[in-house]
Parts: structure tokens; C-alpha cells; sequence
């Protein structure tokens, strides 16, 4: 090649580098998701929680575990028959259980009620309509004994049922809660300096929720997902809607994707994303 040509041709390929140098660097999505597993308590399954716990240890993702403090008589989740009056805190077992994640750093605590009881009749709620004194009773109480099985503070709630009243929120903001999860309908407040996080998933439209994240093309993006030991056949058979080993295919799934991250709630709270509904699965 003539020694202008070549010349020539380095020029225009030094132009051509210091034009994409120059250039700012491509967007990158995030699509944030938490993993909200509510009801663990005295009477929850101890073998299936442990599970789940080792499944998300095994990806070094978190989890929050939303812990029902106590368990009294007449409780209405679908799980066994205790005495009538009985008070059940968490066991030893329980604790031990929720105090290694803690350590590992996989789980993540919120106070989900106090005893997950119905105190409103028709409308399913442990803390709507009911008195300020009863609430702070009860989420005094709770968040004493959570904060003393767990040797940690507890900031996060997550109502039963996701309902709770303006009432609920003054007293979270008095005892030092600083994070709310229930769902898209829960009650606000400007009145407070708590942080609302709704859940948005199931966990039946994970991947649908992802796809719906990607389409919005938000710079972060966050998916909030609920899941319940009732949503598994491996706890209670042929009325669950997924397997462990099915869920645990989604989980992998998601670590393999490269624009995905699991948070914690509190992640969630101190960052500044934009929250996607799941769309039904088909």
C-alpha cells in the first residue's frame, strides 16, 4: 500500500476510535427483585423453611422472611390446631433457624402482626378499625420478643393480610419502623418518614414480571414477589401451585440473567427504582 494511503487509512481509523471513545457509554437496565415469604411462626414448617433458606444461600441471594411473633388460638392460616388460649412464641428451633440466615447474610427480618389474628370481622385484618392502645400493645409486644429471639432490630413490617389503617402507621413510626410492605392499596401517609414497598409479583409470573420490567426499560426497576409455604405442594400437596425443585429452576434462571439482582427490602428502600406489576401468567 502507497505510504499515503496507509497514512490515510490510519487517520480515518484514529478518527473513527476517539468517536466511540467519545461516546457516552450504553445504558444499562436493573431489574431489582425481592422475595417476601410470609407467615413463618411457631407452627409454620420448619423442614420446608429450612429449604427454602439453603436454596437461596446456594445463589448468595437474600430472602425476608416476614416472622409472625406469636401464635395464639384461633389462628386462620392453613396450618395446624393449637390449644384454645394458647400462646405459642417462636421455638428454639425457629430462632436458630432465622438467626444462622441472619449471620449468613440471606435473610432478612420483617414483624409480620403480632399474632396474625382477625380482629375485624368481615374485612380480614389484625390491625384495621382496631384502637391505637390494642396496636401498640401488640406491636410493642411483638417487636420486643422478635428483637430478642433474633439478638437484632426489626424495621420492616409486613401486615397481615396487607391491611392495617392510619392508626397502624403512627404507631410503626413511634416504636422505629422505618419500611412498610402490604400491597399496591396499602395506606400512605406523608406524616411519617416511612418508606412504602408493596409487593407486585406472585410466584407464578416471575418471568412475566421480568419481561414487563425489560419492556419499561427503566434504569432500575424493582419487582416485589410474595410467596406463602402454602403456595408449595411440597408442604401441602396437591393444593399448592408449585414445587420446590420447580421454584428452585425460576431462582436459577434469574441468577443466569445478567440484568437481574435479588435485594433485600432495605436495598430496596434506600435506592431510587421504579416498581413493575407482574402481569397474570397465561
Amino acid at each position: 500500500m502507497p505510504k499515503k494511503a496507509t497514512i490515510i487509512m490510519i487517520f480515518l481509523l484514529t478518527c473513527l476510535l476517539l468517536a466511540a471513545c467519545s461516546k457516552p457509554p450504553a445504558s444499562h437496565q436493573t431489574i431489582n427483585i425481592v422475595f417476601r415469604y410470609d407467615d413463618y411462626s411457631a407452627i409454620s414448617n420448619t423442614a420446608f423453611s429450612s429449604q427454602l433458606v439453603d436454596l437461596f444461600r446456594s445463589y448468595n441471594a437474600p430472602i425476608t422472611f416476614a416472622v409472625i411473633p406469636m401464635t395464639e388460638s384461633g389462628n386462620p392460616l392453613h396450618l395446624p390446631e393449637i390449644r384454645s388460649n394458647e400462646v405459642l412464641p417462636l421455638t428454639a428451633e425457629k430462632a436458630a433457624l432465622l438467626q444462622a440466615g441472619i449471620n449468613d447474610g440471606v435473610l432478612e427480618i420483617a414483624m409480620h402482626g403480632f399474632s396474625h389474628q382477625n380482629n375485624n370481622g368481615a374485612r380480614s385484618s389484625e390491625f384495621t378499625n382496631v384502637a391505637l392502645e390494642k396496636q401498640l400493645a401488640d406491636l410493642t409486644r411483638g417487636k420486643a420478643h422478635l428483637e430478642s429471639t433474633i439478638s437484632a432490630q426489626v424495621k420492616i413490617f409486613v401486615p397481615p393480610w396487607n391491611t392495617y389503617d392510619l392508626t397502624t402507621l403512627q404507631v410503626l413510626d413511634q416504636l422505629g419502623f422505618t419500611i412498610v410492605s402490604a400491597n399496591r392499596g396499602g395506606v400512605k401517609t406523608d406524616q411519617t418518614d416511612i418508606t412504602y414497598i408493596p409487593y407486585t409479583c406472585t410466584i407464578t409470573n416471575i418471568k412475566e414480571g421480568v419481561e414487563a420490567a425489560r419492556k419499561a426499560g427503566h434504569k432500575e426497576s424493582l419487582l416485589v414477589v410474595l410467596l406463602h409455604e402454602y403456595d408449595f405442594k411440597d408442604v401441602i400437596g396437591r393444593d399448592g401451585i408449585i414445587t420446590l425443585k420447580n421454584f428452585s429452576k425460576t431462582i436459577k434462571w434469574l441468577d443466569n440473567q445478567p440484568d437481574i439482582r435479588i435485594i433485600t427490602l432495605e436495598e430496596a428502600a434506600a435506592g431510587q427504582f421504579e416498581l413493575v406489576d407482574c402481569p397474570k401468567s397465561h
